[in-house]
């Protein structure tokens, strides 16, 4: 019987990828261990990082009817 191999898969770069938009600011974030925990879980069901869900969240507030939009 033939060998099964599976490929794991592949680990993004450390650091912003190419071509996004440039960073205005940058701001921290404290959040508690359960959030910290459920972002992470979250990421990496995703295959996303922490931060790009964190830019999704702030995102979606923005767009909300009271939101300011985005210039």
């Amino acid at each position: 019987m033939p060998e099964v191999i599976m490929a794991l898969p592949a680990k993004r770069p450390p650091g912003r990828p190419p071509g996004r938009r440039p960073v205005a600011a940058r701001h921290s974030v404290r959040l508690d261990g359960a959030r910290q925990e459920a972002l992470a879980r979250l990421a990496e069901r995703r295959g996303q990082s922490v931060h790009s869900l964190i830019i999704e969240a702030i995102d979606d507030l923005i767009r909300k009817p009271d939101g300011v939009g985005l210039s």
